[in-house]
C-alpha cells in the first residue's frame, strides 16, 4: 500500500498479540465470547443496545435502517416512506458519494497520517 511506504510490520509482535487473543489472554478475550456478549445484550436489553451485523445491513439496507431511525427515538413517517426518504439516505451514504465527497478525495487524517482516499479500497456496494 503506497500510504504505508517504509513502515515495515512487526510480524513477530502481530503473531503474539494474535496468539494471545485466541487463547482469551487479551483484554477481549476469545472473539466468540466477545461477539456473543454483545449479542446477548441486545435480546437482555433491546431498547438500550441494537446490535447490526455487516451481513444485514448488506442484505436488507432499508430494514435495518428503518430499525436504527426507531432505536434512536425518530422513526420515519409513512410520507417519507412513501417519499422514498429511506433510499435517499441510502445513496446519501453509499460507498460511491462518500467517494466524492473533497474530505474523502484530499484530505488527511491526523490520527494515522494518512490520506482520507486510503480509507477506501475496495467499490462495493451493499446489494
Amino acid at each position: 500500500m503506497e500510504a504505508c511506504k517504509g513502515i515495515k510490520p512487526d510480524i513477530e509482535m502481530m503473531e503474539k498479540y494474535v496468539h494471545m487473543f485466541c487463547s482469551g489472554v487479551s483484554p477481549w478475550g476469545p472473539y466468540e465470547d466477545h461477539v456473543l456478549g454483545y449479542w446477548k445484550e441486545s435480546k437482555q436489553n433491546p431498547e438500550k443496545f441494537l446490535l447490526m451485523e455487516y451481513e444485514g445491513l448488506k442484505k436488507e439496507r432499508r430494514d435495518h435502517l428503518k430499525r436504527l431511525a426507531e432505536f434512536v427515538g425518530c422513526p420515519f413517517s409513512e410520507e417519507e416512506v412513501k417519499g422514498n426518504v429511506i433510499d435517499e439516505i441510502i445513496e446519501l451514504c453509499s460507498i460511491k458519494r462518500m467517494k466524492e465527497m473533497e474530505v474523502n478525495k484530499s484530505g488527511k487524517s491526523a490520527r494515522f497520517s494518512l490520506e482520507n482516499k486510503n480509507f477506501f479500497r475496495k467499490d462495493e456496494e451493499m446489494l
